[in-house]
């Protein structure tokens, strides 16, 4: 049972390990794997001294261990998480230059698409049959270069774990967006109206989750108000009106966001807690 316990503490302090304790955090650290340290040793040498007196007092002690070697477990669980969240937010989530590139090149087509229902480019449906597809191709090219750029770049657990968050949303929308224009393609034109809803929920959701992992508060406004706008999207719809909302929408879920990412990633990084 020693040895047991002492494996499945090996591995909750290599999990621990993957993110390096802050500041003041690191003594709070040292001294807590200290303090277990000491019970381990106190109740493991207890069990073996009696032993010598009476066999089953030394069963009850092998009980006390394991429950130790979960306590122990569960502490160095505590510990990883807690500095999971510290280094996310020390750390911010590198991943603006994204946002700003999706919330900008799809704000412009939407912008351009709302304009031709004013009257100022072609008529409002042959200016988003045009400008979405060259503007996708705009992001795609922006996309590819970042791909490029951050390649080895290295990331805290936290940062990754938001990074694949977030490459799965982008993924989900480009699945969502081809069925909705093959239901088209099919006669059925008011799929692509759920686009734009499908679009701010997935974000929320990515918005939701960045501020549970990083606990910071305007990262849940941002998430509030892409769940606002999914029902003003599906008022909007076929009114021509909503390809402005969406184009504002965009601006205030992903390239504003984006923005304030990107200047917290180049500010000197928090010491201490």
């Amino acid at each position: 049972a020693h040895g047991g316990g002492e494996r499945l503490r090996g591995r909750g302090a290599r999990a621990a390990g993957d993110i390096e304790p802050v500041g003041a955090h690191a003594e709070f650290d040292h001294r807590g794997a200290e303090l277990l340290e000491d019970r381990r040793r106190h109740v493991v040498g207890r069990a073996m001294r009696t032993i010598d007196h009476d066999p089953h007092a030394f069963e009850r002690e092998l009980g006390g261990e394991g429950a130790l070697a979960v306590f122990d477990i569960t502490a160095s669980g505590i510990f990883h998480a807690r500095d999971l969240a510290e280094a996310a937010r020390n750390a911010p989530f590198g991943g603006g230059d994204y946002l700003i590139a999706a919330g900008g090149w799809f704000a412009l087509a939407s912008l351009v698409a709302w304009w031709g229902g004013q009257g100022v480019f072609v008529p409002m449906r042959s200016s988003a049959h045009f400008a979405f597809p060259i503007c996708g191709l705009g992001f795609a090219a922006t996309v590819a270069y970042l791909l490029r750029r951050d390649h080895g770049r290295v990331e805290t657990a936290a940062n990754r774990a938001l990074g694949m968050a977030w490459a799965a949303i982008g993924w989900s929308i480009l699945a969502f967006c081809a069925g909705a224009m093959v239901m088209a393609y099919r006669g059925q034109p008011s799929a692509l109206n759920t686009i734009t809803m499908f679009v701010a929920s997935v974000y929320g959701i990515g918005w939701a989750l960045a501020a549970t992992i990083t606990r910071q508060g305007w990262m849940s406004v941002t998430a509030f108000v892409s769940f606002l706008a999914v029902p003003v999207f599906g008022a909007l719809a076929g009114t021509g009106q909503e390809f402005l909302a969406y184009a504002i929408t965009l601006v205030l879920i992903a390239v504003l966001p984006g923005l304030r990412l990107r200047a917290a990633a180049g500010a000197p990084t928090k010491a201490g807690g």
